[in-house]
């Protein structure tokens, strides 16, 4: 036979045409890594009680493969030992074994019925993960850890009982184990990890000892048969995701030990009518009610001081709330349902959540009251028909996109009160000229893109550092590099843009930077003519005709957007050049508007078509993981619209 054996080790078979059944030879100790790996007429394989390691992989891939005697000399089934044997029906694992690896029969699609010894005491990551027949299965109490994804898409077990000798049940141990009905976790387990039961679709029941005090991400996901389930006063904190798509979960019991609910904790749970939020909880994150439908009753106590994006949209409490109006007892306006023109913020208001006036284009004047101290992110973005707005002096912060892409208003008031101003806080709203005032020690990138004159001063922040990165915005310090306000205050994309920056102290001029755009955020600066001075001139031809030798897809990819969102001196043919590299980069072209933070980007290029039904999945997944909210729930409905209308848009989600 093709046995290939040295000192004690069997290296390799060379099958044999015609051979199905092998006999390893007396005297091998030891049956080498790769082995058998790919030998697909192997049907039965007999190993002698002189062999005392299986390497790794050393059956991997033998389809064919129906039995396998390990004898009672093994001590543990290594690395992915019998992954992908397809046509193995049973394994009895002798009571010698101590350890099951990583994947050591992962993917073995028929195998039924295993019996784990009470030697064993570890079982690892993937160990029988995507073993789809598997329909019984008793974990020992020898076992003391059990692997990531140990059992993941074994979809026809039906039961499980953990041992008291667990700890903690691992990520994604039981993901999308779609035939289990239930499941027995005992008072020692003290962890439930990220993914752990998610996808469970046929898990009606499952009862949290008092042991667990954390919970993890997507722990429970899409177990859409669960009904009710009651969350223990040891745990703390409620993840993100955990209960997404529990479409039949009616009741939930929130214990006062919580004290924070997280980002889509209970997306789309459709079917729940009521919840009590206790005291204990300070802040519920985004999206975390988000189309809960059937969502009534609602209690938020005072203890509450922060509300995500879109934390209850979707719900019949906010749907049928009697006030244009939604504040909390604590005065956070969580929405606004109103459609006039002119409004004025009660004044019982104390702080305003994320987008609460987002696209409100029947919005015209607004009045914010003094009781207000700041403006929060995206608070009034894309208010496309916004001409006035009045600040208080209680205001101390602007936040990140407050007033992004409010195109009709041409002058804003910032009181002197104001401290910081976020990250493209005004960017795209008409001004033609701006000075910030002297209060403001810290401008974010990009806060007033699309103005052509700026006045800034160098007020001094004593906890200020100069800025040597661009990651913190324009810090005002003495010490603040030209090439520092350049980036922060000029990122114009276009011709004829100033930037002057005044002593705070004697309201001299300290310096004056007139700036000739690109098109690229200053990228290749090699290729500019000049494009420093007063009486500069820029060669946009310079850039296009550079454009095919630029080799880094990521700087390719910012050049073509740009260029076409600027089409300065573009022509026709040009411009077809730019947007086909661009659909040709689709799935990139969205993810660099994901790092980028750049809403208005991704939306001038949408229709182009860069978003399609073959990459949504992956961009869903991609702005989930940025943790960017605002692109994820532009995906998720877009989603809905255009691909997958009546269907639960956040399978897509990696949770």
């Amino acid at each position: 036979m093709g046995f290939q054996i040295s000192n004690g080790v069997l290296k390799k078979y060379t099958e044999e045409k015609g051979v199905t059944e092998i006999v390893i030879p007396d005297g091998v100790q030891r049956i080498g890594e790769r082995a058998f790996s790919g030998c697909d007429n192997i049907t039965n394989v007999t190993i002698p009680d002189s062999v005392t390691s299986i390497g790794g992989s050393a059956f991997a891939g033998c389809s064919n493969l129906e039995n396998i005697t390990i004898p009672n000399s093994v001590t543990k089934i290594c690395v992915c030992t019998f992954e992908w044997c397809d046509k193995l029906t049973s394994v009895t694992i002798p009571r010698s074994v101590t350890s099951i690896s990583d994947g050591a029969f992962s993917n073995c699609t028929c195998l039924k019925n295993v019996t784990i010894p009470d030697s064993v005491t570890s079982i690892g990551n993937y160990a029988f993960g995507g073993c789809r027949s598997l329909n019984s299965l008793t974990i020992p109490d020898s076992v003391t850890s059990i692997g990531k994804g140990a059992f993941q898409e074994c979809i026809n077990l039906t039961s499980v009982t953990i041992p008291i000798s667990i700890t903690s049940i691992s990520d994604n141990a039981f993901f999308e184990c779609n035939g289990l009905t239930a499941v027995s976790i005992p008072d020692s387990v003290t962890s439930i990890g990220d993914g752990a039961f998610c996808k469970c679709g046929s898990l009606n029941n499952i009862a949290i000892p008092d042991s667990v005090t954390s919970i993890g991400e997507a722990a429970f996901s899409d177990c859409n048969s669960l009904e009710s389930i009651a969350i223990p006063d040891s745990v703390t904190n409620i993840s993100n995701h955990t209960f997404v798509s529990c479409s039949n979960l009616t009741s939930i019991t929130i214990p006062g030990s919580v004290t924070d609910i997280g980002n889509c904790a209970f997306y789309e749970c459709t079917n729940l009518t009521s919840i009590t939020i206790p005291d204990s909880v300070t802040g519920i994150g985004n999206l975390a009610f988000y189309k809960c439908e059937n969502l009534k009753d609602v209690t938020i106590p005072e203890s509450v001081t922060g509300i995500g994006e879109y934390a209850f949209k979707g719900t019949k409490w906010l749907s049928e709330y009697p006030d244009d109006f939604v504040v909390l007892k604590n005065g956070i306006l969580i929405a606004y349902k109103g459609k006039d023109s002119i409004i004025s913020i009660p004044d019982s208001v104390t702080s305003i959540c994320n987008r609460v006036f987002a696209k409100c284009n029947s919005l015209t004047s607004v009045t914010i009251p003094d009781s207000v101290t700041s403006i929060s992110d995206s608070a009034f973005e894309s208010c496309s028909n916004l001409t006035s707005v009045t600040i208080p002096n209680s205001v101390t912060s602007i936040g990140k996109r407050a007033f992004l892409e409010c195109g009709s208003l041409t002058s804003i008031v910032i009181p002197n009160s104001v401290i910081s101003i976020g990250d493209s806080a005004f960017e795209g709203c008409n001004f033609s000229s701006f000075t910030v005032p002297k209060t403001v020690k810290k401008v974010g990138k990009s806060s007033f893109r699309g103005c052509k004159e700026i006045t800034v001063y160098d007020s001094i922040d004593p906890d200020a550092k100069p800025c040597k990165n661009h990651s913190d915005g324009y810090h005002g310090t003495p010490n603040a590099s030209l090439g520092t306000v350049v980036n922060y205050f000029t990122n114009q994309n276009r011709l004829d843009y100033e930037v002057t920056v005044c002593s705070a102290q004697t309201d001299e001029i300290k310096y004056k930077v007139w700036i000739g755009a690109d098109g690229i955020r200053g990228e290749y600066c090699n290729i500019l003519e000049s494009s420093w001075g007063r009486n500069a001139t820029f060669n946009f031809n310079a850039v296009d005709e550079f454009f095919p030798k630029i080799k880094g897809a990521y700087h390719k990819l910012r050049v073509a957007l740009n260029r076409l969102r600027y089409p300065i001196d573009l022509t026709d043919e040009q411009k077809e050049i730019y947007r086909s590299y661009i659909v040709r980069s689709a799935k990139n072209a969205v993810k660099l508007c994901i790092d980028t933070d750049d809403m208005e980007m991704l939306l001038s290029c949408e229709p182009l078509g860069i978003i399609k039904k073959n990459n949504i999945d992956e961009l869903l997944e991609y702005a989930s993981e940025k943790k960017a909210v605002q692109f994820t729930a532009y995906l998720l409905e877009y989603k809905e619209s255009h691909f997958k209308k009546g269907k639960n848009a956040l399978d897509s989600l990696k949770l």
